[in-house]
């Protein structure tokens, strides 16, 4: 599975790398789980929302993200949003697929519009 290595700590599996067989399924959510504790519980300002109904409801956003990505069809719009918050130290703790799909629709929305008066 191609990887992205930002020179941050973050490691984040690419969605449309992702073929559906077990052993990536569970390396998604593995890698979904530990992405969540570090943001909620490594994180000194976001250390009183460590919980487990705050991390369990995180992890199955996060996941239902991922799998809508996985059908993502603007290949270079999704690379370009991944760049951007997973590649940024100034923005690690937004590199979760939530915020990925958010601003990858947001950009696929954008990339259609012209100013009109």
């Amino acid at each position: 599975m191609f990887l992205i290595k930002p020179s941050i700590a973050k490691n984040i599996p690419h969605p449309l790398d992702f073929r559906g067989s077990e052993q990536e399924k569970k390396k998604i959510i593995t890698f979904i789980e530990k992405n969540i504790y570090e943001i909620y519980c490594e994180n000194e300002m976001l250390k009183s929302m460590c919980t487990n109904s705050l991390l369990r409801i995180m992890e199955e956003e996060e996941l239902n993200s991922f799998k809508k990505l996985t059908k993502a069809k603007e290949e270079v719009i999704l690379n370009n949003v991944i760049q951007t918050y997973c590649m940024n130290s100034m923005l690690e703790g937004m590199c979760m697929y939530v915020t990925i799909l958010m601003m990858y629709e947001e950009e696929v929305k954008a990339s259609g519009k012209k100013l009109t008066w």
